[in-house]
């Protein structure tokens, strides 16, 4: 009889012990799924990133030849105007002249 109770008592012990670490188990798989989930969403943001520089680029290249462009237009017209200044001393001294 004595034999029986302290099996019972070793069969309660490990079924308390088994269902202690099936908790454990339940409770990380849940920390696992969080985990995942939350670098799935770090993996989303960094692509999301990866575009967003992408097009930043894209679009500082394009300004960067905008600006390019309007200084060389620039140059060019304050060289026109130079000479139109020119020109106009000119004028003006032959007028003078008359």
């Amino acid at each position: 009889m004595k034999q029986v109770s302290d099996k019972e008592n070793e069969l309660l012990n490990i079924t308390r012990a088994v269902g202690e670490k099936n908790e454990q188990i339940n409770k990380l798989n849940a920390r696992i799924l969080n985990l995942t989930s939350d670098v799935a969403k770090t993996v989303g943001f960094i692509e999301s990133l990866k575009e967003e520089k992408e097009s930043v680029s894209s679009k500082l290249n394009e300004a960067e030849d905008n600006y390019a462009r309007k200084v060389e237009e620039k140059e060019k017209l304050e060289q026109e105007l130079n000479e139109f200044k020119s020109r106009e001393l000119e004028l003006n001294s032959i007028l003078n002249s008359l």
